[in-house]
Formats: structure tokens, sequence, C-alpha cells
């Protein structure tokens, strides 16, 4: 079993667990052949990590990642890339190309102009990548999408989560948000952040 699928599974069984409203929102996954029909006439081919990704999960209705982002059904990913490059070009974002080879999976939910994008150029290794183009935020978020998704597994299963009329209370101690924000996201980012916080006096 490779890393990620065992990751998915380590995020699906802390769910039904603890938020089992939030797992029943998780999708039927696709087969490889649903899949490649629907990513057929896209400009670029899609990493393996994506292909374990819908096939576990054809996204959710809301707030999957990190209770933040939602995870796009695969049709919706594709039409989220259509409007959006389209936009991009049309509004001649040039620091944003590079989203021409890239798929949005997750998206703010309280912002859709806001994702997590998985670049497809064949010649990296297929990173995170932010698109904000408001804020004109595209950092690398991650160097891979596995990487994204142990993060989210580790963040799951070292959460506080306490329940009080089915509802349940949900934190992760700062410490241990940072410890893990370091052993996953790109190092980049992470010195980026480190730097605006120094110069911001925080």
């Amino acid at each position: 079993m490779s890393e990620i699928t065992e990751a998915l599974q380590r995020i699906e069984v802390w769910l039904q667990n603890h938020m089992p409203a939030h797992a029943a929102q998780l999708r039927f996954g696709l087969t490889r052949d649903e899949i490649e029909k629907q990513v057929q006439n896209l400009p670029f081919s899609l990493p393996e990590e994506v292909y374990k990704l819908y096939q576990w999960h054809d996204g959710s209705v809301e707030q999957f990642l990190f209770l933040n982002y939602d995870f796009f059904s695969l049709k919706d990913a594709i039409e989220a890339y259509h409007q959006w490059w389209v936009e991009i070009f049309y509004d001649k974002h040039e620091s944003a190309y590079f989203f021409y080879k890239s798929l949005p999976i997750f998206e703010l939910w309280s912002d859709c102009g806001v994702f997590l994008s998985v670049v497809c150029n064949n010649y990296q290794n297929y990173p995170i990548r932010m698109l904000d183009v408001e804020y004109r935020d595209y950092f690398i978020r991650y160097h891979s999408l596995k990487d994204l998704i142990l993060h989210l597994a580790d963040w799951y299963e070292s959460a506080e989560c306490d329940e009080d009329e089915n509802v349940p209370e949900f934190g992760v101690q700062e410490e241990t948000r940072y410890l893990l924000d370091v052993k996953y996201m790109a190092k980049e980012y992470i010195r980026y952040i480190a730097n605006r916080d120094v110069d911001s006096g925080s």
C-alpha cells in the first residue's frame, strides 16, 4: 500500500470516529477509467497521486482540508480550471500563468477564488501551489500531494475533539501545528512565513 493511500485511509477512519457528518459527505471514489475519461482533454497529465486521491473519494461537500478548504469533485475541479484559466489569461495575470498546467483540487470554503492546485508541468515533483489572484499569493505550499495528505492525516490525529450536543470542538495545539507545518510544508514557504513574522514584529 502506498503512503498516500494509507494516509487517506487514516483520515477516513478518524473522520468516521470523530466527525461522522464530515465522513458522510465524502463521495464515492472513481474508477481509473472514469478518471481517464474526465481528464482526457486537459492540456497536461495528472500524477499518480491524484489518481489515488480520486479513486479514494471523488471530493466532499465542504471543509475537508484542515477544516478550511473544500475538496472538489474531479468534475468541479476541471470546471474550476477552465473558468480560472480564462480569467487569468484574459486579465494578463502573468505570475499566475503556471496555472495553465495545474489542477485546483481544494478551494477555500470562505472564498471561491482561492485554491490549492497540483502543478502538472511534467518536470517538477508535482508541487501543491496556492492560487490567490487577488493577493498574488502563488507560493508552493508542498512539494507533493503526498506531503499534503500526510500532513492532513497527522493533523487530524493530533486534534483535540470534544463533543457537546453532537457538535465537535476541534483544535490542534499551537506547538503541534507548528511542528507539523515544518515537517511537511515546503521549506521555502516556512522560511517566508518566519521572515514575515519577524518583519511584522509578531
